[in-house]
């Protein structure tokens, strides 16, 4: 790394150095991404590294120039034919002592601006941190009144929720007893009325019964009558009956009797109509 430095400084040395202004970041941007010394410090050299690569552009325009006078020459002389004039070499005027003094006063000067930006780093760190600090404990400090104030408001809210709920409690177990009172005094109401049909209904049961017992009494004295009666109207219709069948018989026994009588008598009649029949031919028989 020196060597390159001196390298480009004693090229550049009749050029004036362009140095930039070491300007420390912006507080907003430092507080948000805040970093240690370490990392400022690396950060730092980086920055003056492209400094150092982007200054030799005037040794690039040197380079160019020193191009074109090696060309300019070789136009009017031929290697083959001549020797090298060493006259034509150009030769670089450097003060070789000036440049490498101005490069130990540039070196100086760079670590002095990096021990300042350090120290300026340091001091915004340890600023940023007790800021931060601060910002945390203010934090904290607001979070725990909050969390006070929350576990006050919480207890408080406990407190009225029990007093609530005690009077909801209290209430319902007055509207219970309310409920129970008004349901056994509807219950006995009801039992009473029950109670009172029951024995309505047992009288009119009693009541029924003795006139269904009644209706059945009249119903088989009724019967009984009604049997009497038709048992003597049988007796009477079968008495008739025998009576009507007795005088059958005896019409019918005197009918055949009589038939029988007559049959006889007839008989009798043809005997005597043939024995008369034949008498009068024994007569005819002996008158002839």
């Amino acid at each position: 790394m020196d060597s390159n430095d001196n390298s480009k400084n004693i090229v550049n040395a009749d050029q004036p150095k362009n140095k930039q202004p070491c300007t420390p970041p912006s507080s907003k941007s430092h507080i948000d991404n805040i970093s240690t010394p370490k990392q400022s410090a690396s950060k730092i050299k980086s920055s003056y590294k492209t400094t150092n690569e982007k200054t030799p552009i005037g040794n690039c325009n040197r380079k160019n120039r020193s191009l074109q006078e090696s060309e300019n020459s070789k136009i009017y002389s031929t290697p083959c034919k001549s020797r090298l004039d060493y006259s034509a070499v150009p030769v670089a005027n450097v003060d070789i002592k000036a440049c490498q003094a101005e490069i130990l006063r540039y070196k100086s000067q760079q670590r002095k601006d990096m021990l300042a930006e350090k120290k300026i780093m340091r001091d915004e760190w340890v600023n940023a941190k007790k800021r931060r600090k601060d910002e945390v404990e203010k934090e904290t400090f607001s979070h725990e009144e909050q969390m006070t104030l929350s576990r006050l408001e919480l207890k408080k809210m406990i407190k009225d929720n029990e007093r609530t709920k005690k009077i909801l409690e209290r209430k319902d177990r007055e509207d219970e007893f309310l409920a129970l009172k008004e349901a056994k005094i509807a219950l006995n109401c009801r039992e009473k009325r029950r109670d009172n049909e029951m024995i309505n209904n047992e009288r009119e049961k009693s009541l029924k019964r003795q006139r269904e017992v009644e209706e059945n009494r009249q119903k088989s004295r009724n019967d009984k009558e009604e049997r009497r009666k038709y048992f003597l109207e049988s007796v009477a219709a079968a008495k008739r009956a025998r009576e009507e069948e007795e005088e059958r018989l005896k019409k019918e026994s005197k009918f055949e009797y009589s038939q029988e009588v007559f049959g006889r008598k007839e008989i009798l009649y043809k005997n005597s109509l043939l024995q008369k029949s034949a008498l009068e031919k024994v007569e005819m028989i002996l008158s002839n």
